[in-house]
């Protein structure tokens, strides 16, 4: 069980058994008297537990305890119950009996099954609980991490101290010693055939294609950074069935993750309990695969900029604090995202031009059953290994240029990593943000439009006009912006019928309103640059029904503007 295991129970006057003989021979495990008897108190006793159970597969996942379910490599708590029988197979538990009477008397042990009371209190007992190995997560296969040398290095199989992280005994061969041209090669070679959006037929590179290939980096590479840093997620869109953008995200996770779970997309809610139990269970990705129409979601903005997360653990009482390191992967036909997410995510865009399925020919049979095969993980991973040693030869150039690196605004580190990996194997920058009408934050260009639109009578006699909620609205509806939120029916202003104006909902008007004073204004405005290169202020003046909203152009000379 270790030295560290060996001599903390020494102290305690108890013999060790190794993992390979645990269970198998009852002399060789750890005998440990139960309390209650001649003045042995819980405290002695968990304390004595903790020293036997130190180098057993027993953990601590922030403050609750946990072991690994082998099967699905899922941090399972340990619950008083199941402490019962579990401790059994390290540890031999006894209590002792009188046998005979008067001066023939005579104490003896007798193996017994603990309390179940007692089970709790040493689970719930400091003593126990500061001897107990952290875990930060489990791994299916052998990830890299940066030693403290600054060494990147794929991690044994078992459990690594430095890390704090346990690698399960897998099948998958990865060469360590994989060269970048046949790494390349081979990366191309799954990615041939995808319709990435953006090609240049002239330089043979795709932002979306570099998006990809980051994505699986980042994934495979989610143990180089420390666990409370902030990831980028990615989004991969297509504009029909029929894309590819779910099999892009399921090849990114089936290599170092196996089969790719699909998280289903539920109300906020519901939401919370996933992002919970993916916090605590130190998750390395949530993916929502085929997302309808447009995602906003406070509580998915919050979660992947958060360094620590808080919940409760599902099924149980038990609430927990814990930092995490999870990615968010989504895709989406024609998916839409809000501008904050947006920014927190890398696009990755598919477009399909035969919309007829049946005449698609594909020269490699992809599929996630595919991508799990040893053989076939044990290829894409040794070839992303590669790309983090090519990274860490060359100096670990960030993405842009040295002199000038292009990092994503709270994610520095993802950035320099991740981004400057896939730069240097030759894909291009992935960093770079797509063009304005490719964006899946739609929000932001219809709100500059909606501004220029606004501003098109502004001049430097008038610098500035003033507008009223519903003259918003009209606006938007008129010009066809914001159509994801408008929703209500044209009604006429006079008993003519020559005017109509867009009356909304009340749950529209509520949106309509937030988007206007909270994003679009603030508490002094915000500036938009228009087509045109004029710089104008959108901002909010007045309270309740006195309220207005002004377009001002910004720059005229103090005497024109008077």
């Amino acid at each position: 069980m270790g030295a560290a295991a060996d001599e903390a129970a020494a102290s305690t006057g108890v013999s060790v058994l190794t993992d390979a003989e645990r269970g198998r021979d009852e002399d060789k495990r750890l005998e440990v008297e139960l309390p209650g008897r001649n003045e042995r108190k819980l405290v002695d006793f968990a304390r004595d537990m903790g020293a036997c159970l130190k180098s057993t597969p027993l953990f601590r996942r922030e403050n609750i305890i946990v072991t690994v379910d082998h099967e699905n490599g899922m941090l399972k708590p340990m619950t008083a119950e199941r402490f019962l029988s579990w401790v059994e197979d390290y540890t031999l538990l006894y209590d002792w009996v009188t046998v005979g009477k008067g001066k023939a008397a005579r104490d003896e042990k007798i193996g017994r099954t603990m309390p179940l009371t007692t089970a709790r209190g040493c689970l719930a007992s400091d003593a126990f609980y500061y001897q107990v190995r952290k875990i930060a997560r489990v791994n299916s296969v052998r990830l890299p991490v940066f030693r403290k040398d600054g060494r990147p290095e794929l991690l044994p199989e078992g459990y690594d101290d430095e890390s704090q992280v346990f690698t399960m005994t897998s099948r998958i061969p990865i060469d360590e010693k994989m060269d970048l041209v046949t790494a390349k090669g081979i990366l191309d070679d799954y990615y041939s055939e995808f319709p990435w959006a953006d090609l240049d037929s002239a330089t043979g590179l795709s932002r979306s294609k570099a998006v990809a290939i980051t994505m699986a980096l980042a994934l495979f590479g989610i143990g180089l950074q420390p666990i409370e840093d902030a990831r980028m997620g990615c989004m991969v869109r297509a504009n029909t069935q029929g894309g590819g953008k779910s099999l892009v995200a399921q090849m990114a996770i089936a290599a170092p993750f196996g089969l790719p779970k699909n998280t289903p997309r539920a109300g906020e809610e519901e939401l919370r309990k996933v992002l919970d139990t993916a916090a605590m269970q130190g998750a390395s990705y949530l993916f929502f695969d085929n997302l309808k129409n447009h995602l906003e979601s406070a509580l998915l903005e919050g979660f992947m900029t958060s360094p620590v997360w808080g919940g409760r653990v599902m099924g149980t009482q038990l609430s927990f604090e814990a930092s995490k390191s999870t990615m968010l992967i989504i895709t989406g036909n024609n998916l839409s995202v809000s501008p904050d997410l947006q920014r927190r995510l890398l696009q990755c865009d598919l477009h399909v031009e035969n919309f007829d399925l049946q005449e698609k020919q594909h020269r490699r049979d992809l599929n996630p059953v595919v991508m799990v095969r040893p053989e076939v993980r044990g290829e894409f991973l040794s070839a992303l290994w590669a790309l983090v040693r090519n990274w860490y030869a060359i100096g670990r150039p960030p993405a842009g240029t040295r002199e000038k690196p292009y990092r994503v605004a709270t994610f520095k580190e993802w950035s320099d990593i991740f981004g400057g990996a896939v730069q240097a194997a030759g894909y291009g920058n992935p960093l770079v943000k797509p063009a304005e009408d490719q964006l899946a934050d739609q929000k932001t260009p219809h709100q500059r439009k909606l501004v220029e639109i606004l501003a098109q009578t502004l001049t430097a006699e008038k610098p500035s006009i003033e507008y009223t909620f519903q003259e918003l609205v009209d606006c938007c509806h008129e010009s066809e912006l914001m159509s994801w939120l408008l929703e209500g029916k044209l009604k006429p202003t006079d008993g003519s019928g020559d005017r109509m104006s867009f009356e909304v909902s009340m749950k529209c008007a509520s949106k309509m309103g937030r988007m206007f004073t909270d994003e679009m204004s603030g508490k002094i405005g915000r500036i938009f640059v228009i087509e045109d290169g004029r710089r104008v202020r959108f901002i909010k003046r007045g309270e309740g029904r006195a309220k207005r909203y002004w377009v001002e152009l910004l720059g005229v000379p103090a005497a024109a503007a008077a």
